[in-house]
């Protein structure tokens, strides 16, 4: 019976650490799996607040532009020529055409 018991207790023991081990080796996976996430979180974390302040930057060099533009009247953008003819030379109230 002795001898029965050593078995049994030898083969639970086996199997226990078997298991042990199939359980830390799947730990070590999803811990690894973890970090990697927690990684690309980061670099997605610190790639949404570049774009954030980029946008902000962006947003505001618009509305300057916008002010800039209502502010001057579009003379930038005014027609230097003839509308009838299209000559350079003259305005649509000069043009003999």
């Amino acid at each position: 019976m002795t001898k029965l018991l050593l078995e049994t207790v030898t083969v639970t023991v086996a199997k226990y650490q078997t298991l042990r081990d199939i359980l830390r080796e799947e730990f070590n996976k999803s811990a690894q799996i973890f970090k990697e996430l927690i990684k690309r979180y980061e670099l997605i974390e610190s790639f949404d607040k570049s774009n954030a302040s980029n946008k902000r930057r962006q947003t505001a060099e618009l509305k300057s532009y916008e002010q800039n533009r209502v502010d001057k009247g579009d003379r930038e953008n005014e027609r230097k020529h003839c509308l009838n003819c299209g000559s350079t030379q003259h305005k649509r109230v000069d043009c003999k055409e």
